[in-house]
């Protein structure tokens, strides 16, 4: 016999920000399946006013990466099985996990842009979902499954996606997206010449967005 309990498991967490009190923006940085905060923080930080209070967690979920010399620890979002076609972890822990980080450290209520690389993105929309200060979702190599979240009509949805992508699809990328776009969401697909690892003309391109 099998019997399932939910049983939230709490320990300390990193989380990379900037220091800034007199923030009027909030930016929330979601990185990819075993990276960490750390990868987005030092690609975007920099890139914004000082009135922006940037944020970029660390998964909730440990994926340690094997190292030559042992292990390092690296996060995730959830588990997704693509060949069994199943979620062991689906976007909800985490992304509710994402709404209570975000609303304690915007105490201002400032509006929140997310902008989320490869699994990030595919979880941003479901933050957006429950956090009613979220007004833009950018997506980097990733793709909206409509299917899993609710669209808001003042949220805006747009996505950067690399043509040369081999990790996620762009044809699946750019035809959720307009799936999105018939159900009447709002925003931009971008298409570039890139692979699928953040580099700096991704980084750009989102930042067109922002």
């Amino acid at each position: 016999m099998k019997i399932t309990k939910s049983n939230p498991i709490s320990y300390e967490h990193d989380i990379h920000i900037n220091e800034t009190k007199d923030y009027e923006k909030v930016v929330l940085l979601l990185h990819g399946f075993q990276l960490n905060g750390k990868f987005m923080f030092k690609r975007f930080e920099k890139l914004f006013s000082s009135n922006t209070l940037v944020m970029a967690p660390n998964a909730p979920f440990v994926v340690p990466l094997k190292k030559d010399d042992g292990w390092e620890a690296r996060y995730g979002w959830y588990f997704y099985d693509p060949d069994k076609r199943n979620f062991y972890i689906n976007y909800e822990p985490a992304s509710y996990w994402l709404c209570d980080i975000v609303r304690e450290l915007n105490k201002k209520r400032a509006p929140v842009t997310i902008i989320g690389y490869s699994q990030g993105g595919f979880i941003a929309p479901k933050v957006a979902e429950s956090l009613t200060e979220v007004e833009k979702v950018i997506a980097i190599n990733s793709i909206f499954r409509s299917e899993r979240f609710s669209i808001r009509k003042e949220v805006t949805y747009s996505q950067v996606h690399g043509k040369l992508d081999s990790l996620v699809s762009f044809e699946d990328a750019q035809e959720e997206f307009n799936k999105m776009q018939e159900l009447g969401a709002k925003g931009d697909f971008l298409e570039v010449e890139e692979d699928h690892f953040l580099n700096r003309n991704l980084v750009k391109s989102a930042m067109k967005m922002v």
